[in-house]
Order: structure tokens, then sequence, then C-alpha cells
């Protein structure tokens, strides 16, 4: 496995146990007959567990393909959530459904494929919009924008898996919407899911990565621009201003309030907003935020 930091896979066997531990307690069951270490485990966050588990699935099933959120976890794409306990797998049959910890995902159309640690997964493309069609619009711009800032896709690639769904199809529009949508330009999650958000609730497009200059030097890049009102809007990653040790970094601190100091000094009007404004279906925080700021919803087109 090329995972950095993953524990070894142990089959049921005395033999086995014995060599990790003379307390088989010390042993954590990561799928039918597969433990690992309770050290081991404990160190994993949640994606790399995904991760381990498809390995301990792969050991078990026929040839599969892993797609959807355990595509995800073995691609590194964000997830808009929890990841599951549970594996999924693409079905080239008619099966479909939960049974084992895995869940099967009836094959419409043949998917294109890599292989990422020896596994055999659904392409990054592919792997986003499936995460589209089965979790929300919002999840799949998270997956598509990642996957076009790290160039592990293109438009032209998110556009072929959308347009392969048969009509009628489970989500195509959702998947649709996904790859109009879709915007390398996006730098968090976090990001894609507050333009999602002004999507949904009607406020006009914004101007993604604007470049702010004062005196003709640059002062910073914002994450969202509307030339009209001359306002910033800004999501604010927690994990932005804090180090390892969850203490928050002064350093830092300081010099985002001089930045934005200076953006206002620029006759910028500024809208700064949380995880927690963003997240709620109807994004009520955010949302108040940017019509107290003069933004007005106007269901303008997008595209």
């Amino acid at each position: 496995m090329d995972e950095p930091g993953l524990p070894p896979l142990l089959a049921r066997s005395r033999v086995e146990l014995l060599r990790c531990s003379d307390d088989p307690s010390d042993l954590v069951k990561v799928r039918h007959n597969r433990y690992t270490t309770a050290a081991g485990w404990a160190a994993l966050n949640d994606r790399q567990k995904v991760v381990l588990r498809a390995h301990a699935a792969h050991a078990e099933l026929e040839g599969p393909i892993f797609s959807h959120s355990t595509a995800a976890a073995l691609q590194r794409i964000p997830l808009l959530g929890q990841w599951p306990e549970h594996v999924e797998v693409r079905s080239a049959d008619d099966t479909r459904g939960r049974a084992h910890s895995t869940v099967r995902h009836r094959c419409q159309t043949d998917p294109s494929t890599v292989k990422v640690d020896g596994l055999v997964v659904t392409c990054p493309a592919q792997t986003a919009i499936d995460i589209g069609r089965l979790n929300g619009l919002a999840a799949g711009v998270v997956a598509a924008d990642d996957v076009l800032r790290r160039g592990l896709a293109s438009r032209g690639d998110l556009q072929s898996c959308w347009q392969a769904i048969p009509r009628g199809g489970r989500g195509r529009r959702i998947a649709q919407l996904v790859v109009q949508l879709a915007d390398g330009r996006s730098e968090s999650p976090g990001e894609s899911l507050s333009r999602v958000r002004m999507y949904e609730n009607g406020f006009p497009k914004p101007e993604l990565q604007h470049r702010v200059f004062d005196h003709m030097k640059l002062v910073g890049v914002t994450d969202f621009w509307w030339e009209k009102l001359r306002l910033v809007g800004e999501f604010d990653g927690k994990l932005k201003y804090q180090r390892d040790d969850g203490a928050g970094d002064a350093d830092a601190l300081l010099a985002e309030k001089v930045r934005e100091d200076r953006i206002r000094g620029t006759d910028r009007r500024f809208a700064r907003w949380v995880w927690s404004d963003a997240r709620p279906a109807g994004a009520e925080g955010m949302c108040t935020l940017l019509v107290a700021r003069g933004l007005v919803p106007d269901h303008s087109a997008w595209f």
C-alpha cells in the first residue's frame, strides 16, 4: 500500500494473532476476517480508515471497482460530511444494495477507472459526478472543484461523465449542475460549499480569486468579489489561523487583520463567514450577512 502511515492488515489466524499480540483485544476488526492493531487504527484519520477498509475489502471481493466515497478517499478527494464506515463499489450486473459493510452501485455504463495503491477505482471525474448524484449538489461541487484545481480531471472529463448518464437516470440533472458550477479556482471545500449556497439562494454570481491592490501593491487575493457593490466575501476556515495544538496563532491573526484593514482601505466592503454559516441547507448565516452588506438575491443567470 502506497498510502503512508497505514498499519498492516492481518488475516484471522492464531499464528498472526500471536505475532501481533498475546492479547487479541489489542486488535481491531477492520472487516470480515481482516484485523489490524488497535494502536495503528487509533492513529488513522477518518479518510485513512476508509482506505484501510478498501484494502481489506479488496482481499475479500472479486475484482472490485471502488467508487463514490471510497474512490474519493483513495484519491484524496474531499467529502462533504462524515466519511462512512462501509466501502462502495460499482457492480457490473444488476446487484445493488448493502451487505457485509459493502454498498454496491449498479453500473449503467462502464466507468472510466484508474489504479490507486494497486486498487481499481473510478477516475476522479467519475468519482465527483457519482458523489454529486448520490450525495447532492454541494458534495458534488466540492469534489469537482478539487479535481479541477489539482489537475486530476478537466471540465471535458466531467462533461463526458455527465453525458454518459442515461436520460432519466438518477441524479442526471444534479450531475449537470455539478459540471456547470465546478470551478478549479476554489481553493477549499468551504469556498465550494459557499458558492453552491449562493447559487441556490439566487445571489449574483461572484468573481473568484479577485486580486486587490493598494498604491499599486498586491494586498491579497479574495475568495469572492462583487464589482457593482465593491463587496469582498471570504470563507474563513477555522484551521486557517490555528496551530496543530489548537491554539490560535497570534501572528497569523494579526497578519489577517492587517490584510483585511488594507482591503477595507481601498473602499471595499467586507463579509466574512465560517463553516456553521454556510453548512445549513439554507445557509441562513451567510445569506443574512451578505444581504446586510447590500447583496440582494436577483436570481440572475450563472451560466
